[in-house]
């Protein structure tokens, strides 16, 4: 219901979108911003699936081998065990090699047994899809793989660090610095990730990058239900989620045009910078200025919103007084009884 039919039935208004109107370019202006936020939210969810795939890989040729020229394949039909297969049937082990000893390239050992195996500790890796992943590059291979694990792992505590705290913060020092100081987290860790000289690195930032966007992402949708009106919500909300739906499609095409995983984090990372560059079409929202009694920054934030909206100004103005006016009151009877 319009303010006009409000006033002529002698209804006040009940909510600022009441006044400034609930769906409108800046409300839409808004929304743009965080659908885009959410893309990389989702990319970086789920890139560890590209970052460290099951990469075909055995036990590196010896410096022996390599001397006498012996190709791949003649070095894993004469130096690599059969293993049973976890499906079933036999394959190449990928952890074990056999002992054993090549001279101009002739192999000296031909009778070996399974106990003649012995772990290896280099590896070579099919390159002919991924020419460059976490896994060849930090050998995240045999009793190394567990380490994958970890590095999802971190990332969810970093999720789950967020989801307890960025609602807290939000709602003592605002919405918008929350945002902004977040994305600057996700971006400045995300670019750092491009930068890791060992795993522990890579998982240490991989754990700020949650924390960063899933605290944008979460108070953005704050941000969403408290400036759009209450008929409106359901849409915006929805729609928001489009972004994730979206990059989730995009990601393997992503993936598949660039193998590398630095390149990788560099595509689904460095045109979000351009976030930081529009960010001041961020409010705080009016909802928690009016809740922390900041009722003069509200009301210009209100007055800019319904300009945004194509309002008559001296109407909403007018308005807008009478309606900060009551919410004065409301809150100083509050504080009365907050009081006992």
């Amino acid at each position: 219901m319009a303010i006009a039919e409000r006033k002529e039935n002698g209804v006040e208004p009940k909510e600022f979108t009441d006044i400034i109107g609930g769906h409108g370019p800046w409300q839409l202006g808004i929304f743009t911003f965080f659908l885009f936020c959410s893309a990389p939210h989702c990319m970086h969810n789920l890139i560890m699936t590209f970052f460290a795939p099951n990469v075909e890989h055995w036990c590196a040729r010896s410096p022996e081998a390599l001397l006498a020229n012996i190709s791949v394949e003649q070095w894993k039909n004469e130096s690599v065990p059969m293993v049973n297969k976890r499906g079933g049937g036999m394959e190449r082990s990928s952890c074990t090699v056999y002992n054993v000893s090549y001279t101009n390239g002739t192999f000296l050992s031909p009778f070996l047994r399974e106990s003649d195996a012995i772990t290896c500790n280099s590896w070579e890796y099919d390159v002919s899809f991924y020419k460059s992943t976490m896994v060849d590059e930090w050998d995240l291979v045999c009793d190394r793989e567990w380490l994958v694990s970890v590095a999802k792992t971190v990332y969810m505590i970093g999720f789950l660090v967020s989801v307890t705290v960025c609602g807290q913060m939000s709602d003592r020092f605002g919405r918008r610095p929350v945002v902004i100081t977040c994305l600057c987290v996700f971006l400045i860790a995300a670019l750092l990730t491009m930068l890791s000289t060992n795993f522990l690195m890579f998982i240490v930032l991989r754990f700020f990058v949650a924390l960063g966007l899933t605290s944008v992402f979460t108070v953005s949708y704050v941000i969403l239900t408290e400036v759009v009106g209450a008929e409106y919500r359901s849409a915006y909300c929805f729609t928001f989620k489009f972004g994730w739906v979206f990059s989730y499609m995009l990601l393997p095409g992503i993936a598949w045009l660039i193998p590398s995983w630095f390149w990788l984090q560099c595509a689904i990372t460095v045109p979000w910078l351009i976030l930081l560059c529009v960010f001041w079409v961020i409010p705080e929202t009016p909802r928690w200025l009016l809740t922390h009694g900041k009722f003069h920054e509200a009301e210009e934030i209100l007055l800019h919103a319904a300009r945004r909206n194509k309002k008559d100004i001296k109407k909403t103005k007018a308005a807008l007084e009478q309606f900060l006016s009551r919410q004065m009151k409301k809150r100083k009877v509050m504080k009365m009884f907050s009081i006992f």
